[in-house]
């Protein structure tokens, strides 16, 4: 059942659709700053400080959590898309409003893109060279399609897996 807004995806909200158009969805922002708990500060270089995962659609979850960091700033924010117990990546994501299928990067250095099925649980490369970042996704489902605009170079279409 497609959701109406942001409020109703709660804080984990990553895109919604129906801002633009019903098949171009958008990226929004993810708050990464938690509430930490008291004490945090003599929390040793690695604790996990927050640790949350909520769903953003019927199958796949966003988890935020916080560690401990040397860093000037004392707290590392980290963000996981996940598909049940599959980590996809820590990239930027997109879901259609049916929320079956998703297109992210996997992030991290690693330097690829994928959409994702849901009901297949397979994944396509959607990886342009040289690699880009997806910065806008336009959904096709009639046609089990979606294409993939990035910051430069041309945009990629796909069959959905």
């Amino acid at each position: 059942m497609p959701r109406s807004g942001c409020r109703d995806y709660g804080p984990a909200c990553a895109v919604h659709a129906e801002q633009v158009a019903p098949t171009l969805a958008t990226p929004h922002l993810v708050s990464l700053t938690p509430m930490l708990p008291a004490g945090w500060a003599d929390a040793g270089v690695g604790t996990v400080l927050n640790d949350k995962t909520e769903p953003i659609s019927a199958y796949y979850a966003l988890r935020t959590y916080s560690l401990r960091s040397d860093d000037p700033d004392g707290v590392a924010n980290h963000r996981d898309l996940y598909f049940g117990k599959e980590r996809l990546g820590s990239g930027v994501f997109f879901l259609p409003p049916s929320g079956d299928y998703v297109v992210y990067a996997s992030g991290a250095g690693k330097k690829k893109n994928f959409v994702h099925g849901a009901i297949s649980g397979k994944k396509r490369s959607i990886t342009p060279k040289p690699y880009a970042v997806p910065s806008r996704v336009a959904w096709d489902l009639t046609k089990s399609s979606v294409t993939v605009s990035f910051e430069q170079g041309a945009p990629i279409t796909s069959a959905l897996p």
